[in-house]
This record gives C-alpha cells, structure tokens and sequence, in this order.
C-alpha cells in the first residue's frame, strides 16, 4: 500500500498558517455517547466516537486570533463544536483513557482527535480558508467577547455570545442581532498545570 498524497494547498493560501496572537478558551463536556454517535455518524461516517469511563467528548473551543499578512493583519474570531474521536478501523489499538489523561495529553497513539462538527466564523476569509484547506464546516456567525486580557482588570472571566450573521453579495460578513448561544467561565482562583 502506497502513502495518500496530501491535496494540493489553493491559491491564495499558504500552510503553515501562523498566528501572531491567539486567545483561546475551550470547554469541554462530558455526554451521552448515542447523541454523539448520531451526530458523528452524520457528519464523520469513518469515524467512531471515543468514550471516556462510559461519557463521550464534545468541546466547544472560542479563538480570538491575529494573522499578519503581505497585503495587511486580521483579526478572526471564531468558536468551534467537535466530537473527540478515532478511526473506526482503529479501535483495537486505542489506548485505555481517561478523560484527565486525554485532557493532559496522555494519548501516545494519536488516535484520538477532534471531529468538526460546526465552526461560526466572523471572518470571510478565515471562512474561506477553513472550507478550502480543512474541509471544515464554516460559517459566518460574529461575537460580543470579555476575556481577561493583561490590560484590564484582574481575574480570569470569559463571556462569549455568538450571534447570526450571513452573507452580503459582495462576500462580506452581514452581521444579524439573533444571539446563537452564550459561552460563561470563571476561572479565577484555578491554577492549571504547567
């Protein structure tokens, strides 16, 4: 058996892609792996949900990030669903995990990994990119976001509200006033590991 090429990378775009900032906060959940099944079954046929002492994983990852460019810099924010998974055809050399060992990246093998599901994007071509380079569910949506930041006050409080957006015909994002859903975090007094 041969190796599979990787596709070709399309103009305009360029890998790696390098952030010059990113903020990031991504929650985790812990749930009933028949729904997730059901909705990786629909989105990722070739793919088996992982299930951690009997819980599946979704995490729903907020990014703010900056990019500099040859023509100038954005700023994106977008706000991803994934189902953790593996290849169906691997599941007799997964390891035995629990989440904390997952979460802590205790996976040697690889195997396990993020499933898109849905990505909501603010930027047109950040949009674009994702569709074309990663095959990622992308779509315009927009964000109202307080995050701690070095220039603010202390503390460690994440509020995330994405709303609905489209398309204008000129392919610019369209920003609609219907809030999706509301992201909250308070991480003040947690220290995380090294």
């Amino acid at each position: 058996m041969s190796p599979m090429p990787l596709p070709p990378v399309p103009a305009p775009y360029q890998l790696p892609f390098h952030y010059g900032a990113l903020h990031n906060l991504g929650l985790d959940f812990l749930v009933d792996p028949g729904a997730a099944r059901d909705v990786l079954a629909k989105h990722h046929p070739a793919l088996s949900v992982a299930e951690f002492d009997g819980r599946a994983l979704v995490s729903v990852n907020f990014q703010l990030y900056f990019a500099q460019y040859q023509f100038g810099a954005g700023i994106t924010q977008e706000v991803e669903v994934n189902i953790i998974a593996f290849p169906a055809d691997a599941a007799d050399r997964l390891p035995d995990l629990s989440y904390e060992q997952y979460a802590q990246g205790h996976d040697q093998t690889k195997l396990l990994g993020i499933a898109r599901i849905h990505v909501l994007c603010d930027n047109a071509l950040a949009i674009d990119a994702g569709r074309k380079l990663y095959a990622e569910p992308k779509h315009p949506g927009w964000f109202e976001a307080a995050m701690p930041s070095l220039n603010g006050p202390a503390g460690n409080s994440w509020h995330v509200t994405c709303k609905a957006a489209g398309f204008t015909p000129e392919g610019d994002i369209e920003r609609h006033p219907t809030g999706l859903f509301t992201l909250a975090a308070d991480l003040t007094g947690l220290t995380g590991p090294p």
